[in-house]
């Protein structure tokens, strides 16, 4: 499988961009407050310690580790990492990939025609690249 074949949609960069900003700057607030003893000491590891993890989270997925392509030629989504390709729905399980439209979400079909719904939402995924990617999938029967 070739890389220039996928369509690859990589993450919502203003979204998380902006989640990023805001956690790290609520973060040094909260580091600024407890330095100064207006904030209890006790209360520091969850003033500061959580908005500093969803700015470390935002920073993976900014990273692009969570990038998704899809396949044209053989009709599969994969999980796109630094250097491989990781079937997201393998093929004896599933039969094809369909895209949803009323309900912007990708499924795998399994043969006996059930659905399994992927784990990657819409508005985690950047719009243009999401829909080029989309555009490409077969759609289901609503």
């Amino acid at each position: 499988m070739s890389a220039r074949s996928l369509v690859i949609a990589g993450p919502n960069r203003v979204l998380f961009g902006w989640l990023l900003g805001l956690s790290l700057g609520v973060a040094v607030m909260f580091g600024a407050l407890t330095v100064g003893g207006v904030v209890d000491m006790s209360l520091q590891g969850l003033l500061v310690g959580m908005p500093a993890g969803c700015a470390g989270a935002c920073a993976v997925v900014l990273a692009g580790w969570s990038r998704i392509g899809y396949d044209p030629r053989t009709k599969s989504l994969l999980a796109v990492g630094r250097k491989r390709f990781r079937p997201v729905f393998a093929k004896p399980a599933f039969v094809c990939v369909e895209y949803s439209r009323s309900q912007n979400r990708i499924y795998g079909v399994r043969p006996d025609g059930r659905r399994q719904r992927a784990q990657y939402p819409a508005w985690c995924y950047d719009r243009r690249e999401w829909a080029a990617m989309v555009s490409r999938m077969p759609k289901a029967a609503e």
